[in-house]
């Protein structure tokens, strides 16, 4: 709790919140259900009784709320305490080189957004194989389940 001599009036995943902090947490991700999921959470405490929505992030929040992945200490974290940057999700993890994935896999795009959990790898009879990916699609925000070739265009890589 960043004012621990207010009652709390809200838990939010593995924090609690006063009113007044809820108040401007919730103005600060009003609106952000179109790039965020979850949405009520997606701000970061700035001091002084002000929260912000974070400019970027959104699909490694996402992917840390799935995955149950707090941010490690002194780290940006969303106001539930999840992770908000991709590099951490990839922390103890070692890039796939000539290895197929597996389920539970994270994918990993080119651009600085963009990251998933892999769900399914199976044979195909024109690839040799097939991945299909569960990510966060950007404005708006969608939970989607895609194929690393035919969606994706086979860009990223993989991690374990």
């Amino acid at each position: 709790m960043n004012h621990a001599e207010r009652e709390a009036v809200e838990s939010l995943g593995l924090r609690a919140y006063c009113a007044e902090c809820r108040t401007s947490r919730a103005e600060a991700t009003c609106g952000s259900e179109l790039r965020a999921r979850p949405s009520e959470c997606f701000a970061t405490y700035a001091g002084a009784g002000r929260w912000l929505s974070p400019a970027r992030g959104a699909s490694a929040h996402w992917l840390a709320h799935e995955l149950g992945q707090a941010a490690q200490p002194g780290r940006p974290a969303c106001a539930a305490g999840f992770a908000l940057e991709r590099a951490e999700l990839l922390l103890g993890r070692r890039e796939l080189v000539r290895e197929l994935p597996r389920p539970t896999d994270l994918w990993v795009d080119l651009d600085a957004e963009g990251c998933g959990v892999v769900v399914r790898v199976q044979r195909d009879e024109t690839r040799g194989f097939a991945i299909a990916i569960r990510h966060l699609r950007p404005l708006p925000a969608l939970e989607l389940h895609s194929d690393f070739h035919g969606q994706l265009g086979a860009r990223g890589s993989f991690f374990r």
